[in-house]
């Protein structure tokens, strides 16, 4: 209706997956590597997680585009079912005959194996993609997991990408599906589009229907990502109804208020509170506001000032590579009292980001992997070795990477790299060596130092990457049955604490030595479950070898 008025060729804001408008900012582009690379390396488990509307299924079509002749896919849209209605319908997806009548998992399951099977023989890649994996119920998911044991020597025989909200890391953590959760070995989080890359998003969008006029506001630009928080669904939306109301209003560019209302109509989001208030005005009220809250503060700060020191700012401590923490880590840098919109937390987030980068960003990851990677007496450089954890893996290196709670990541004692985001949206990863007393000593392009612990959780994503040493042919969790390498290195560990119970050398996982690991894993606070999994082995790891990195 408004697209001559505009001067547009096509609405620019459809929510229809037009592949000419798809924007591929850089969040985009990081987790659509993740999934190529948990294809390309034959991983089990490969998870992709976001919220609604962030762009997973964008992601999903972009895979589908590039998978290589040789792969066959099988595409679930629809979750909501039983373990032997979705095998049934894997088999379908694939081609895979079967008595439609009258058919059990185990026929179908038969019937799988022997094609992945011809079609390993063929050289041909199997994928499994479900989409809202989150609604899938925990024995489906296990019947899942089961798919995974079919496999040769070599490779899986089913790579399996699980597409899902937030939700879905939330079912994985429960204690019945831990096995499957260790076998994702590739996953990532979308995040929400920042302020710049909702400004790109539109912009985008609207040259591809055809204009290269600024047709919103800067104001009314900020408050398309106040109102969506950069969810791509949520700005199609708003924009959309913001240009039919600038019609509407018979003006060529979207103002601060027609974005308003259009939040109030578009958006769910309650919104009946939302007067327009101009943006020179608003600025001037909340710049008064801050000054009456200095005043206020001051006046306070005088009252009291005998029972409570004055705060001190300044920058952070710039010490040394190694050494302690000073007595007294610096305070927070001061608020910005100019006005700004921003909330007093996101401007110490802001400025300790500033601090500890200096504007020397590692978005990627790659300067941390290299400090990360000297702790192991390793050089790496990504230029040279390609991916950090393929190059870990030739020094018989776990590399664990995804989502983990401060209280947890401390627990694996290691020293991990963590990735940081500021308010609006800039990520930079950072490298944790160590821990003392409520404070931390990173390392970044600018060096090592100790900062508060508070400023690293205020900024953490909870998103991490750390290294580990795992026992000789370790593939999988060690517990009763297994037998090899891994369980003689893990009878020679428990030997060693506990002399005379059992033999080093033993090759064979039995109760004697499911004992003695829970009576470890009691005495470490593990659960004592009697497996030996990533947390056991490198508390085992600490316990028995001497020079292992550590973050105590």
């Amino acid at each position: 209706m408004y697209e001559s008025f505009f001067g547009l060729k096509d609405r620019p804001f459809s929510i229809a997956p037009d592949p000419r408008f798809l924007f591929m900012s850089p969040r985009h582009k990081e987790a659509l590597a993740h999934l190529a690379y948990g294809i390309r390396h034959g991983a089990g488990f490969v998870l992709l997680t976001g919220e609604v509307g962030t762009g997973k299924t964008t992601i999903c079509r972009q895979i589908l585009r590039k998978l290589p002749e040789n792969t066959r896919l099988a595409f679930i849209l629809n979750p909501m079912l039983n373990a032997k209605e979705l095998l049934a319908t894997l088999c379908d997806e694939l081609g895979i005959e079967y008595h439609a009548d009258d058919y059990s998992l185990k026929e179908l399951t038969d019937n799988l194996t022997r094609f992945l099977l011809q079609c390993h023989q063929d050289s041909i890649n199997v994928v499994l993609m479900i989409d809202e994996a989150q609604n899938l119920q925990p024995e489906v998911l296990e019947q899942i997991r089961l798919l995974t044991n079919l496999e040769t020597d070599q490779k899986k025989l089913l790579q399996i990408i699980l597409v899902g909200q937030p939700e879905l890391q939330e079912l994985l953590a429960r204690k019945q599906l831990r096995q499957l959760a260790q076998r994702v070995t590739a996953r990532y989080h979308l995040r929400p589009l920042n302020q710049d890359e909702t400004v790109q998003y539109v912009q985008h969008r609207l040259r591809i229907g055809g204009t290269t006029q600024a047709l919103f506001s800067k104001q009314a630009l900020r408050n398309v990502f106040r109102f969506s928080q950069g969810i791509p669904r949520l700005v199609n939306n708003l924009c959309d109804r913001a240009l039919m109301a600038a019609y509407g209003d018979e003006k060529k560019v979207v103002a601060e208020k027609h974005v308003v209302a259009a939040a109030k109509e578009a958006l769910p989001i309650e919104t009946k509170d939302m007067r327009y208030i101009p943006y020179w005005l608003r600025a001037v009220m909340y710049g008064g506001a801050v000054t009456v809250i200095l005043v206020l503060g001051i006046l306070l700060g005088q009252s009291f000032q005998s029972s409570a020191p004055t705060p001190t700012f300044g920058p952070l401590p710039k010490q040394a590579n190694a050494g302690e923490p000073e007595g007294r880590a610096s305070a927070m840098p001061q608020a910005n009292t100019s006005g700004d919109v921003n909330s007093r937390d996101d401007i110490n987030r802001d400025q300790i980001f500033e601090q500890i980068f200096s504007s020397r960003l590692d978005p990627n990851g790659h300067w941390s992997q290299q400090f990360l990677a000297s702790r192991w007496q390793l050089e790496y450089q990504f230029e040279r070795q390609g991916d950090f954890c393929s190059f870990a893996d030739g020094f018989q290196l776990k590399c664990n990477e995804g989502f983990e709670g401060w209280k947890n990541l401390l627990g694996f004692n290691r020293p991990a790299n963590l990735l940081l985001e500021n308010s609006r949206g800039d990520l930079s990863w950072v490298t944790l060596h160590r821990v003392k007393n409520s404070q931390v000593e990173i390392e970044t392009q600018t060096g090592r130092r100790w900062v508060k612990e508070e400023w690293i959780l205020m900024l953490w994503t909870r998103q991490y990457q750390l290294l580990w040493q795992a026992p000789p042919g370790y593939q999988s969790p060690i517990g009763i049955g297994a037998s090899g390498e891994d369980v003689k290195w893990l009878s020679e560990r428990l030997a060693f604490l506990y002399p005379g119970q059992i033999s080093g050398n033993q090759r064979q996982f039995n109760a004697n030595l499911e004992s003695l690991l829970k009576a470890f894993q009691r005495r470490f606070e593990l659960r004592d479950d009697g497996i030996a999994g990533m947390n056991t082995l490198i508390r085992l790891n600490t316990s028995t070898t001497a020079g292992m990195p550590t973050l105590r």
